[in-house]
């Protein structure tokens, strides 16, 4: 006999998605999704041309961040009951955490919202991939002489040390994305990288500080980053600075790890 708070789960679960499916339907018969979002758009002050650009990227954003969000939302009601009451907290954290981050994606569709940085970063990222190595092709400095960029070739970025840049052509690689040959599935790709690095902060702060100081601190740990904003914003940016804080994090908990080690 299955428990009754089990088959509520279940059944939350289950509902879910079937609102989702319902939800799916509808629109592709109505239309009441693109509705409701300009009624929710319209809401923020918002350069009305701009608005425009993104509107296309951010409606496809939304709906698949919805669809996973969901989908995530009811697996972890349905799996609830097999969970203990830590992971339960642990995944309800990736939730929220994931919602948050999505939000801000959404929020700046594939549009670079740092350009210069952001810019820069897919210029190296662009390079490595054609197999020229981490160089630039424009000169960032009224004060220093790029020879190379003069022969028409590339020159070394001096700017930036270029770990993000090599997983971003990875990506792109994988992806069998070709970074500038479309404009929004280059930033889109680039978006995503940052997305995911930035979620995969939270399960390895969780494995550092369980390690150091046990599982209920470690969830509380987690909790905190899920919803801290100065970490979460740069879930929406192609920026190396979630990349920077996931490397951190391994890098301590190695320095951890070795310094606990027996013998």
């Amino acid at each position: 006999m299955i428990p009754v708070g089990e088959r509520r789960l279940v059944a939350s679960g289950a509902a879910l998605i079937g609102l989702l499916i319902l939800g799916t339907i509808l629109d592709v018969q109505t239309g009441w999704f693109e509705r409701l979002f300009d009624i929710v758009a319209h809401q923020f002050y918002e350069i009305p041309m701009l608005a425009a650009i993104r509107r296309a990227s951010q409606i496809s954003l939304a709906r698949i961040h919805i669809v996973i969000l969901v989908s995530l939302a009811a697996l972890g009601l349905m799996l609830g009951s097999r969970l203990d009451r830590q992971r339960r907290w642990l995944w309800a954290a990736m939730v929220v955490a994931y919602a948050i981050r999505a939000s801000i994606w959404i929020a700046g569709g594939n549009l670079p919202l740092v350009p210069g940085d952001s810019s820069h970063y897919i210029e190296i990222a662009t390079s490595i991939y054609r197999g020229e190595g981490p160089v630039k092709h424009y000169v960032e400095s009224f004060f220093i002489d790029y020879p190379a960029i003069r022969e028409g070739r590339g020159a070394l970025d001096d700017w930036a040390t270029p770990l993000y840049p090599y997983v971003l052509a990875g990506i792109y690689r994988v992806a069998g994305v070709v970074p500038g040959e479309s404009i929004e599935a280059t930033l889109a790709v680039a978006k995503g990288t940052s997305f995911l690095l930035n979620l995969l902060c939270l399960p390895a702060l969780y494995g550092l500080t369980r390690r150091v100081y046990g599982r209920e601190i470690a969830l509380v740990a987690v909790w905190v980053l899920a919803i801290l904003p100065v970490h979460a914003i740069y879930a929406g940016f192609e920026l190396r600075e979630s990349l920077v804080v996931l490397t951190s994090i391994i890098a301590v908990w190695g320095l951890v790890e070795t310094w606990q080690a027996p013998g």
